[in-house]
């Protein structure tokens, strides 16, 4: 697949999750889970590791209704570009 310009947020993630943030319908991505993960980075002036959206991400993970949905392995890692592109807010999770 070729994208037609630098991507700005990119989001890797454990097969443990693919029944939270993929629609398997439309073979797609399920942009409401994604679109709330993102959002988080936007109010960021810095880039480097973002503790507050991981640690919003690890209680996600932790939490009955995800623990509901799977008994394996949940792994995430977000990255979203900032400003002009020079610099990255991470976030990083694994439950």
């Amino acid at each position: 697949m070729e994208l037609p310009g630098p991507a700005r947020n990119v989001c890797l993630f454990s097969d443990g999750l693919e029944r939270l943030v993929l629609d398997f319908r439309s073979r797609t991505a399920h942009a409401p889970f994604f679109d709330a993960v993102f959002r988080r980075f936007g109010g960021l002036r810095q880039s480097g590791h973002a503790a507050q959206v991981s640690g919003e991400l690890r209680e996600l993970l932790r939490s009955d209704a995800v623990n509901q949905r799977t008994d394996d392995d949940k792994s995430i890692v977000c990255v979203s570009r900032v400003g002009n592109g020079n610099g990255a807010h991470r976030s990083t999770q694994e439950c």
